[in-house]
């Protein structure tokens, strides 16, 4: 399942804030619901329900697949800088280094391989405009956690859930309780101002890519960070690695740039990733998933009841067997897996039980996420259209 956890922190107070005790992104079946807990002051809580709405629920931020190895690939798209044959650990890349991109476009990639052992954590990336930190990319139990600076002293800590590190050729669960856990991983980062997607692959398998979007991007609210680094400026820089990082980490083979349209990747990630199976693998689930793994399940939210079926979907009508507490006007909305919005509806539900349709759709094949939104429901899920 992709998603992460959210953390608001501090430098003062690296796990949580003062004032606000803690954002715990809690996760159940294949629900993301968000809890705050702390100080009920007024300001607080506007701020921080207005951020989350926004920036975490909004029409980009979708979850969707279980982690696995894939056998898809993302494209390269075009080589605009290249550093071979050096550790990069604790290089600093000024974005005036690169070439100049293709025309239209909006999106980089940051490909480098990392040797580490996988129980120690490390910075594997830094992303800065004239010295002030923007973003931050850890590994961290394999997988990585994302911490996108709002201020110097304030932060939010993004914790993926999918694992991305992992020992491909060991038995059992390849991401969990094997020993030696060191290798060599090859990364590709994506970014682009309002959408990430990362792929790692171990060493010598190529065929089994672990992957996960980010439906957030290196802008932020009204910052518009991602201009520094598509206009190739002097003070826009990527920093691989740290000196901090543990001895024996490295970032051997260099460091490549790539450049591309969003549009493009958005596109190849959802005809070839969203339609594929994984690569053929005892160790882990298919990529697709199964009648048994989504069909009828029922989520619970705040006392919400939520059934959705049939699922997967053979012809264009998605049902939606709903109990309420209270009456509600639903926003209901239906992103393919790059975010794309391809369907959406408004609808007013009234307390009980009801069955709504989401009728109409375009001709779909493969995984969609559904996204239903009231006052007292904030839910997405798996759909999987035959």
């Amino acid at each position: 399942m992709f998603g992460y956890k959210l953390k608001l922190c501090t430098v003062s107070s690296p796990l949580l804030s003062d004032p606000i005790k803690k954002i715990i992104k809690m996760k159940e079946k294949n629900n993301y619901i968000v809890k705050w807990q702390g100080h009920n002051n007024a300001r607080i809580w506007l701020i921080l329900i207005a951020y989350v709405l926004v920036h975490l629920f909004n029409s980009d931020e979708i979850f969707a697949q279980a982690p696995a190895p894939y056998s898809y690939s993302t494209p390269d798209f075009t080589n605009v800088y290249s550093d071979k044959d050096r550790d990069s650990n604790n290089l600093v890349l000024k974005m005036s280094k690169i070439s100049k991109l293709p025309e239209g476009a909006d999106a980089l990639m940051v490909e480098f391989y990392v040797e580490m052992d996988l129980v120690k954590n490390a910075r594997l990336l830094k992303f800065s405009i004239t010295g002030t930190d923007i973003l931050e990319v850890f590994y961290e139990k394999y997988t990585m956690k994302l911490r996108r600076y709002l201020t110097n002293d304030k932060h939010y800590d993004y914790e993926l859930y999918d694992a991305l590190f992992c020992m491909a050729e060991a038995s059992g669960d390849p991401c969990r309780n094997y020993s030696p856990a060191t290798g060599t991983w090859h990364v590709k980062f994506y970014f682009s101002s309002s959408f990430m997607w990362i792929q790692v692959t171990k060493e010598a398998t190529a065929a089994r890519n672990y992957l996960s979007p980010l439906f957030f991007g290196l802008n932020f609210s009204t910052n518009k960070y991602m201009e520094s680094f598509l206009q190739r400026r002097e003070t826009a820089r990527i920093s691989f690695g740290a000196k901090s990082n543990y001895e024996g980490f490295k970032m051997p083979n260099g460091v490549k740039i790539h450049a591309m349209k969003y549009s493009d990747l958005r596109v190849d990630i959802q005809n070839k990733f969203s339609k594929a199976h994984s690569a053929p693998s005892n160790n882990t689930k298919s990529a697709m998933i199964t009648e048994k793994d989504i069909n009828n399940e029922i989520d619970i939210v705040k006392d919400n009841k939520v059934i959705i079926y049939p699922n997967p979907v053979n012809g264009k009508i998605l049902n939606l067997d709903i109990t309420l507490k209270q009456d509600e006007i639903l926003n209901l909305s239906l992103f393919d897996i790059s975010g794309k919005l391809v369907s959406q509806q408004k609808t007013q539900a009234l307390k009980g039980r009801q069955t709504i349709q989401l009728d109409n759709l375009p001709n779909l094949k493969g995984i969609y996420i559904l996204r239903i939104r009231a006052k007292e429901l904030n839910l997405t899920k798996k759909v999987l259209f035959n």
